[in-house]
């Protein structure tokens, strides 16, 4: 007999498309850290788009008790098709013949897989400046939190206008839709692959604008309700800041589930797909 309580995560997404490209971009200098507390669910995160991790400096989506970890990690990834066209293939010029490719963007989580360049370069969706205090270095204050104005920009980039000590609400400057919120910005700019590879770029005007043009606003939202104190809402943004018209896009969530977090315990693990409700449901076994 398996017994478990199901805790998680909502997504809301928006997809909005432009044609403006900006001059601030992702860089791994501005990676900082956050936590998250305000009901049930208590965990660290980046404001690179991974939850749960670095697992030294705050607890892996604890649920009640923040040692009670339930992944070891959480994040996103963004697959899209570049226009069809005949693009280089490293050193091969183009042949004549239109390409189809597609291309997934992913954040800079720490497991197998990920999206390392050369020399160590991240491929990776990368944090924007300005969107946290970069005066504030105490552990897990790092990302911009609704209920530490200290941990704030001095003014948000996107809304200037807010002026400062003003919440960069959802619905508007001090707007707040949970007891407890955090924001970041990241994109694509370090993803340089198709760059490279392909001589694919997302303004074809300007070389020096790399990765596809991918922008990701991220919002955590946390309710202290009995309603809603097992749920962490997560809220994407998504512009595409590029010159082109990306046909096909799919988003995401790439979860490393880890119920009782520390070894041997996340052994005995267990998953179920329910296809009627497309639905997994994480657990954990007893006694093994």
């Amino acid at each position: 007999m398996c017994d478990f309580k199901v805790t998680g995560s909502l997504f809301i997404l928006y997809f909005f498309f432009t044609s403006i490209l900006i001059a601030q971009h992702g860089d791994p200098q501005n990676r900082r850290v956050g936590n998250l507390d305000a009901n049930q669910i208590k965990t660290i995160f980046t404001n690179t788009g991974v939850i749960a991790q670095p697992g030294t400096e705050g607890p892996r989506f604890g649920w009640i008790y923040p040692h009670n970890g339930y992944a070891g990690d959480m994040s996103i990834v963004l697959g899209l098709q570049l226009p069809i066209k005949d693009y280089w293939r490293g050193e091969l010029p183009p042949d004549g013949i239109p390409d189809t490719i597609h291309s997934v963007i992913i954040t800079p989580v720490d497991r197998p897989g990920g999206g390392e360049g050369n020399n160590g370069v991240s491929y990776t969706f990368e944090p924007l400046p300005g969107y946290f205090n970069p005066n504030l270095n105490e552990m897990g204050r790092g990302v911009a939190i609704s209920t530490d104005l200290e941990s704030w920009p001095n003014l948000w980039p996107d809304h200037p206008e807010y002026g400062t000590g003003v919440w960069n609400g959802l619905y508007g400057p001090d707007n707040f839709v949970g007891d407890q919120e955090a924001l970041f910005v990241i994109d694509d700019f370090n993803d340089l692959e198709n760059n490279l590879i392909n001589r694919f770029y997302p303004d074809t005007t300007n070389t020096a604008i790399t990765g596809h043009g991918i922008e990701v606003k991220v919002r955590y939202v946390e309710l202290n309700n009995p309603t809603y104190q097992d749920i962490l809402f997560k809220i994407y943004d998504i512009k595409n800041n590029s010159q082109h018209n990306y046909s096909k896009m799919v988003f995401g969530n790439l979860t490393g589930t880890y119920v009782g977090v520390e070894d041997p315990e996340w052994n005995d693990d267990v998953s179920l797909y329910y296809p009627k409700d497309n639905l997994i449901v994480t657990s954990d076994f007893d006694s093994y």
